[in-house]
């Protein structure tokens, strides 16, 4: 019994000695109906094509581990594809880019802080309006008690007039202490008596960017009761007293004017503060999407690209397989 390898015409003996090897391969590979034939069987018959059978099912073997490993990557890739694509972000897990995903989390913490402090430079905005509408009215007040006065210091007004004007005063001053100090509030605190804050000394502080000490304050520490303002004694039954009482109303509006510039320029500060913000968030969101966010077209074209080449390679396996089953039938 002999076998032709390679154009070498060899016996039984020295078949098995250079082929041990492959069969060995064949062998361990291979746990199908070929192995369960009997050994002499396999080898039965003499001539070169029986070989030539058996390293055709050993490379059939090779194709099939080849199209199997081809399967697993298109498997991964398009699952990877399908996650960017339903999460719009372009790393859904650390071990897809960690460089990336450290740098992005880092964005996105600025991102998220920045709107943080700009929703308090916006809250901090309205409390300013707050306070200004107050001292606006508390203003309001005392420029009617200046006129009244003004009024009152005229021999037009006789003291019926008087009497009716003091009555008014009285009443403005009432407004000014019980209505706009006590009632100008934002939530629960107030910010026309010097108490507000969080040490009650009227100074109000806000965080209004990213970084620790990014405070902005607003001084409101000063009070505008009328005892305060200094015209809670206004009276105009009188000339003279009227005269007193325009005095007293001069000093008060400048007081209140005095409230009412540093809330405006805290209220100007902080339109700046957010637009300023408004600007540095947006640079950071087109930061964090060129890191994060993912191409929806290209995740599509790849997702498209590995179903192609699953198909394909299932294919080639279920070629490789078809092959197999024809080898026994060609061994008997």
């Amino acid at each position: 019994m002999f076998f032709w390898v390679d154009g070498q015409k060899l016996h039984l003996g020295e078949f098995f000695a250079q082929q041990s090897t492959v069969l060995s391969s064949y062998f361990k590979v291979f746990h199908r109906s070929l192995v369960d034939l009997p050994f002499g069987t396999l080898f039965a018959y003499e001539g070169v094509e029986h070989f030539k059978i058996i390293r055709k099912d050993i490379e059939m073997s090779k194709i099939q581990a080849n199209a199997n490993n081809q399967v697993k990557r298109h498997q991964e890739s398009r699952s990877a594809s399908a996650a960017r694509i339903a999460s719009g972000k372009q790393i859904n897990k650390a071990s897809q880019g960690a460089a990336e995903l450290a740098a992005s989390s880092k964005l996105n913490a600025t991102s998220r802080s920045l709107s943080a402090a700009t929703s308090n430079a916006r809250r901090a905005l309205t409390l300013g309006q707050t306070a200004d509408g107050g001292l606006s009215q508390a203003q309001d007040e005392v420029v009617r008690i200046k006129e009244l006065a003004v009024q009152a210091s005229s021999d037009t007004f006789d003291d019926s007039d008087r009497a009716k004007a003091s009555a008014e005063v009285a009443a403005r001053l009432s407004t000014i202490d019980d209505v706009i100090v006590k009632t100008t509030r934002f939530g629960d605190t107030t910010l026309l008596d010097g108490t507000g804050g969080e040490a009650s000394d009227g100074v109000f502080q806000f965080q209004v960017a990213e970084k620790a000490g990014d405070i902005s304050t607003l001084d409101l520490s000063a009070k505008f009761d009328t005892a305060t303002l200094g015209i809670d004694a206004a009276a105009v039954d009188t000339i003279t007293n009227a005269q007193t009482a325009i005095g007293l109303c001069d000093t008060a509006i400048g007081l209140i004017n005095d409230g009412r510039s540093a809330t405006g320029a805290f209220m100007a500060g902080m339109e700046s503060t957010i637009n300023v913000n408004d600007v540095k968030q947006e640079n950071v969101d087109n930061a964090v999407s060129v890191f994060s966010d993912a191409d929806i077209a290209k995740e599509a074209t790849a997702l498209s690209k590995a179903e192609i080449g699953e198909q394909l390679a299932q294919a080639m396996i279920s070629g490789a397989n078809n092959a197999e089953k024809n080898i026994p039938g060609l061994l008997r």
